[in-house]
């Protein structure tokens, strides 16, 4: 069917093909008389059968070309292969390109080409890409770099040497084998070279292609024999019947071309080759290549064939000027030409077919459809009606200089067609031929806008008000201010104006509004449309195409994901579950159905890929099955239940960027936590010419819009991202690609390291407190040391003041007994008081003493004071019999100064009767208490009484002995006796002594 739509002339350019042996017998006049009598002939009847029945839609084709300006490298195309993603790899004289149906990415020496003509490609049993420049090393494409190993990567590839020319076959078992004019042969595999050096003689021709038919054994097709190639010797060779000019490789199989003959061998697991096909063609075949589905067949004359690749049987012509080197086919039914310096050709399936005629390939606002027209409006104020064969009639309907000559509206009625101008609307004949009726001055009712109500009445918009026309009577009816920008009639008569601020109905003269309850019906309506089970269609100017039921919304579909586009210009419905969207990029049939209360739809796109003649929909209408709609770049038609097959597209990752350096791809990474910004770069592979939309899911989270995905400051965790690409028919694509991303917490988020960071700062508190605890003790035990010394020495002092006014006390009593001559009180006062002397004397050079000697010290103490005082007070000693004296220490004269004050200022002023003192000791768990009891006057009283030296003698002795008794962390507590009357009867010193207490 290609081949009749070429001959009928629905694609520029081309020309019918007559049998070859036709055309070699005739002459060339009548040759061409033939043939433009059979191409009108066939056209006539095409056109006719188009229409008048509106059916039997051929599929046609249409030639796309890509150029430098396309992003190609080069348009000098060598060859093209499609690897098992499905990209498109396209080798040039300057570079490799690798095409996913959207954009070329391109690759040189940059990113590890040996050289920038690349005039060979080849696809391993790895499916591994392999890219051969002219006179240079191959080299190979690793997916994961997304760059090729060349012989500083990989110094394996620097082991083959190629000479002025070389072969490159790709292996079944594994590999792949080159050969060079210098009779060697390297083969690649595993990552290892082989080399096979001289395995020919320099007399044979060397190998063009080589087929392993068993690991490490291999069939070599030369130009003049067939040769058994095992363990790197030739172990059988055989003749070729005739020189084999081209030889083409296609799995198990070979082509050879011997002349004008061509025979396809079957290579068995044996090793012999088997012929399965042997033709001989009418002319000399000078070049012969597989394309993917079929073998291409090149002429000495540059004519192309595709060869039917079980029978050898021409199929078609490929027909183009431009110069052929290699043609591919692939999966989608598109046809890849390499041309010489004219880029790449991509011949595909048409669905959509433009109308031929050169008036029907402009600009068009609107159009209409009757059973014998095909009526159209431009932006110039031309009607052009069209009757399908070779009669178009154009109609200026306005000055075409004018401004506002802009056709909105054509609407066929039963008599008459009425046309929306903003020029000023008419009224034709119903062959578009003639003007009926003109609105002009007082009725210069331009409109901008027309729907039908019935076939007498129509409801005209301006750019102020709506009014309704009997077309009948030439009569106005009703009216309502308001900008119209699009109408609607339902099936109840009411009408729905579309304007610049939104949306109304217009019901019985009243005007209601929708935006005010709906903020999205508030936007500017471009088109309006009711199905026919009562749904309203509202095409917004903004982004998205709204649904109502009963003047209240239902579904609002969004553009530019499912749907093409991102503007609605127009609508069509004609049958329940069906509706037809232009867009400013394309045309989308939305397939939909509303049951208990729920709205559902998907929707097919069509763009300029499928035929359509400009990227911009401005109108759609409907006739006999069959859809006509009007673009920017001219009129096509299409079935109304085309079918187009969707399959999935693929999506795969390109590139992964991680703080703007490229990284080796991977299914996961493992980040440091600074390592959070991200940015992927993805493709989603569809040949066929249409453009998806793709979105993205990150931890089965909402999917996303996206064309790259960029992710800055990403919170340390786990991210699973999905990228998957939206379908023709607007389903999300099966075939999603996938990658991990793990961001490490940092040490100081970890909650592991906070809670040993609390552990490690608690300890580390523990630690200065007891270090500043221990410094503090060590310094308290230094300063108590200290203090303790000087306490020693100023008690040294004081004793060294003391013993002067004692000593002296001591020698006037001493001296007034004798005096008296009481020699035997003499003798013993003054034995006691030698013994004091000699106690003073040796407890002054001790810190910290005995119980036993303080008690003796005390009692001589006390016996020399009694006999000073003339007896004027007793004393008694008590020490509890369980303390052991002897093991028991206390400091040096600690207890003196207050024995001392309790004599001098409490039982000294005594004068009605004797004092007594008693001195009492006892244990505790860890304590020895002492008691200084007296029964003095009291401490008030004898504050009163003392003489100011001996206030600063004694108030010295007892300072000292708190400071001592504060640094050997003695308890000191001072209890004041009193009569029911509050005076004063003695005084209570209680001294709490540790027992650990040692010297």
């Amino acid at each position: 069917m290609r081949g009749f739509f070429l001959f009928l002339g629905f694609l520029p350019g081309t020309r019918l093909v007559l049998p070859h042996q036709v055309c070699k017998s005739l002459p060339r006049r009548v040759k061409a008389r033939i043939l433009l009598m059979q191409s009108k002939l066939l056209y006539i009847i095409c056109m006719l059968h188009f229409a008048i029945f509106g059916k039997g839609f051929a599929q046609s084709t249409q030639a796309v070309t890509y150029t430098t300006k396309d992003g190609l490298p080069s348009n000098n195309i060598y060859l093209t292969r499609i690897d098992k993603k499905g990209f498109l790899w396209i080798a040039t004289d300057n570079g490799l390109a690798r095409f996913d149906g959207k954009r070329f990415k391109v690759f040189t020496t940059a990113q590890g080409l040996t050289d920038n003509e690349i005039v060979d490609l080849h696809i391993d049993s790895n499916n591994v890409i392999w890219a051969i420049p002219f006179l240079h090393t191959p080299c190979y494409f690793n997916e994961k770099k997304q760059r090729f190993e060349n012989p500083d990567t990989d110094p394996e590839l620097g082991k083959i040497i190629v000479g002025n020319t070389n072969s490159v076959s790709a292996l079944r078992f594994g590999g792949i084998l080159f050969g060079t004019n210098t009779r060697n042969a390297y083969l690649y595999r595993n990552g290892k070279t082989t080399l096979y050096q001289e395995y020919i003689g320099k007399r044979l021709s060397a190998f063009r292609k080589a087929v392993d038919y068993q690991p490490d054994k291999y069939l070599l097709f030369s130009d003049d024999s067939i040769r058994r190639f095992e363990e790197g010797k030739i172990s059988a060779s055989f003749a070729a019947p005739k020189t084999l000019s081209s030889i083409t490789l296609l799995y198990d199989r070979v082509a050879a071309v011997m002349n004008d003959e061509v025979m396809v061998m079957r290579v068995a697991g044996d090793g012999i080759p088997q012929v399965l096909h042997q033709k001989k063609f009418s002319f000399p075949v000078t070049f012969f290549s597989f394309t993917g589905k079929h073998f291409m067949v090149v002429t000495h004359t540059g004519s192309k064939y595709l060869v039917d690749t079980a029978t050898l049987e021409i199929r078609e012509e490929l027909v183009n000027s431009n110069t052929v080197r290699s043609v591919l086919e692939d999966n989608n039914g598109n046809t890849w030409l390499c041309t010489v310096n004219s880029g790449l050709i991509k011949i595909q399936p048409k669905n959509i077919k433009p109308f031929f005629p050169a008036e029907l390939a402009a600009t068009f606002n609107t159009l209409a459809k009757t059973s014998q027209l095909l009526i159209s409006g431009n932006n110039s104020g031309e009607l052009i009606s069209y009757d399908g064969l070779f009669h178009i009639n154009k109609v200026q309907l306005s000055d075409a200089k004018k401004l506002d000559g802009t056709i909105r509206k054509i609407i066929p009625l039963p008599e008459a067609i009425f046309v929306s101008c903003q020029g000023g609307s008419v009224l034709m004949n119903k062959s578009g031929t003639k003007i009926l009726r003109r609105f002009e001055r007082s009725r210069n009712n331009a409109s901008k806008m027309a729907a039908k109500i019935n076939d007498s009445m129509i409801c005209m918009g301006s750019h102020a008000m709506a009014y309704k026309y009997n077309y009948y009577r030439n009569t106005y009816t009703d009216s309502v201010l308001k900008r119209v920008s699009a109408l609607c009639v339902d099936k109840d008569g009411d009408i729905y104006i579309g304007s610049t601020d939104g949306i109304y109905k217009w019901t019985a003269n009243h005007l209601q509004t929708f935006g005010q309850r709906h903020k999205a019906l508030s936007y500017r309506t471009n088109t309006i449309i009711q199905s026919p089970e009562g749904l309203v269609w509202v095409g917004l100017g903004t982004d998205t195409l709204v649904v109502m039921q009963q003047d209240n919304p239902i579904a609002f579909i969004p553009l530019g994901r499912a749907i093409i586009g991102s503007m609605c210009k127009a609508l069509y419905c004609d049958k329940p579950g069906q509706v037809w969207l232009g867009t400013n990029k394309g045309l989308n049939k939305i397939n939909y159905s509303f049951a208990d209360n729920t709205f559902t739809y998907s929707s097919t796109a069509f763009g300029m890929a499928d035929g359509l003649p400009g990227e911009q929909v401005n109108d759609i209408t409907g006739f006999n099955d069959t859809m006509y709609v009007a673009t920017q770049g001219g009129l096509c038609f299409l079935p109304e239940n085309l079918r187009v097959d969707t399959k999935d597209i693929p999506s795969f990752i390109n590139s992964v960027s991680i703080n703007g350096t490229d990284r080796v791809l991977e299914p996961s990474y493992e980040l440091n936590y600074d390592e959070n910004n991200i940015s992927i770069d993805f493709s989603g592979i569809d040949l066929s010419g249409f453009i998806p939309h793709f979105e993205y899911s990150i931890n089965n989270g909402s999917w996303l819009p996206t064309e790259r995905i960029e992710l800055s400051r990403l919170a340390p965790g786990s991210y699973n991202i999905r990228i998957r690409a939206i379908n023709r028919d607007s389903t999300p694509s099966a075939r999603e690609a996938r990658i991990d991303f793990y961001i490490r917490t940092p040490f100081w988020k970890n909650s592991l390291f906070w809670l040993l960071a609390t552990f490690l700062c608690f300890g580390a508190i523990i630690y200065f407190l007891q270090k500043r605890s221990r410094e503090k003790q060590r310094l308290a035990l230094a300063r108590s040391e200290t203090e303790r010394k000087l306490a020693q020495l100023e008690m040294q002092a004081l004793m060294a003041q003391i013993n002067p006014h004692f000593v002296f006390n001591c020698l006037n009593s001493i001296k007034g007994l004798v005096y008296d001559k009481a020699y035997k009180q003499a003798d013993s006062y003054l034995d006691k008081f030698a013994d004091l002397l000699r106690s003073t004397m040796d407890n002054a050079e001790a810190s910290v003493i005995t119980l036993e000697k303080e008690i003796n010290y005390l009692d001589t103490y006390l016996q020399l004071e009694k006999l000073r005082f003339d007896n004027t007070f007793d004393y008694v000693i008590n020490a509890n019999a369980a303390i052991d004296a002897r093991s028991c220490y206390v400091p040096a004269m600690l207890l003196q100064p207050y024995v001392e004050n309790a004599i001098r200022h409490g039982v000294r002023y005594l004068d009605s009767r004797k004092g007594n003192i008693t001195i009492s000791a006892h244990t505790t768990k860890d304590t020895l208490v002492f008691t200084i009891e007296d029964d003095g006057i009291g401490r008030a009283k004898a504050q009163a009484l003392k003489s100011s030296r001996h206030m600063e003698y004694q108030s010295r002795g007892m300072l000292l002995s708190k400071r001592r008794a504060e640094l050997y962390q003695i308890g000191q507590q001072v209890i004041d006796k009193t009569d029911e009357t509050g005076n004063g009867t003695g005084t209570i010193i209680v001294l709490q002594i540790p027992l650990s207490l040692k010297p």
